[in-house]
């Protein structure tokens, strides 16, 4: 309990506290017309609306982090400093085009929204592509001298973050305009069992140390 408790407390940990529930709620919403269902899906609209607001000045941490590591460019790996570079520019222009879109749905700023919604979906989805293929190439090239021990807990853990980068690339591409892979193929429901799988791997990976 008390480290649900510290989990609840901290910024991230309520942040995806709420993706959790976002998702189960997707799962249980579905497509269905009954008026629990239609229920559920408000609540999707409500915690996610929720979560946009929470990443209004997350701009100033990713861009402390994307500083500190030079936007990649510190990277030693001379194959994967582009993928670094090319991550930490995704993820710090992620924000502000969620910003403004946000901005545009409130009728704070002129213009259309959807457009920087697909955007936002693309970067994210780019994002988490690149991810993928770095800690893919970061598992094929562990230094041969470390500890077992630790190799085999920073293999797990790059195991975790592929699985929770591939489901929500799975979301990501599903959620894109129809013609592109599965895109707008996939039942709710089944974006709602990625999202889940993804959250639930998160938390997992970052839940307080029992040490």
């Amino acid at each position: 309990m008390a480290d649900l408790v510290k989990v609840l407390e901290s910024y991230r940990g309520k942040d995806r506290t709420i993706r959790l529930f976002t998702y189960v709620f997707m799962y249980l919403g579905g497509r269905g017309n009954t008026p629990l269902q239609a229920k559920f899906r408000k609540l999707v609209s409500e915690l996610g609306g929720c979560r946009v607001v929470l990443r209004l000045f997350d701009d100033f941490s990713m861009l402390m982090l994307n500083l500190s590591t030079g936007f990649g460019l510190k990277q030693p790996n001379p194959w994967l400093r582009p993928l670094e570079v090319l991550s930490g520019l995704l993820n710090q222009l992620y924000y502000p085009v969620e910003h403004i879109a946000w901005l545009r749905d409130k009728e704070i700023l002129p213009g259309n929204s959807g457009l920087l919604w697909l955007l936002g979906l693309c970067i994210w989805a780019c994002s988490l592509f690149t991810e993928i293929i770095k800690e893919i190439d970061s598992q094929q090239n562990q230094q041969i001298d470390e500890k077992m021990t630790k190799l085999a807990l920073e293999r797990r853990d790059l195991i975790l973050l592929i699985i929770q980068s591939a489901a929500d690339l799975t979301n990501a591409i599903s959620w894109l305009p129809k013609g592109f892979l599965w895109s707008q193929k996939l039942h709710p429901s089944a974006n709602g069992i990625c999202g889940l799988v993804s959250t639930l791997v998160m938390l997992y990976r970052n839940w307080p140390s029992s040490k």
